[in-house]
């Protein structure tokens, strides 16, 4: 009984569940921005590298949505300090 309500709540609140979604939904959902969108091609290199997130069922490739989110936002890199003094100088 407990696992059913466990299933219905899920059905319920769709955003608990796992969305698995192909590659073009994937770009789209993380790069609304039609002129910044990468290609396909791109992201099959990142899954080459195991740098993204995938679900491989015989030669068909699923994603979570919420898991490339994350694995994006761990690769971030943060730009580095200026080297500039304040005033613009160099010291």
């Amino acid at each position: 009984m407990v696992e059913r309500r466990k299933h219905m709540n899920a059905k319920e609140n769709p955003s608990s569940a796992q969305q698995f979604v192909g590659k073009e939904v994937l770009l789209q959902q993380l790069f609304p921005n039609d002129a910044d969108r990468p290609t396909t091609r791109w992201l099959d290199t990142q899954c080459a590298k195991r740098a993204i997130p995938f679900i491989r069922v015989g030669r068909l490739i699923w994603f979570d949505l919420a898991e490339v989110r994350a694995a994006m936002a761990a690769k971030t890199v943060l730009a580095r300090a200026s080297r500039r003094t304040p005033t613009g100088g160099a010291s």
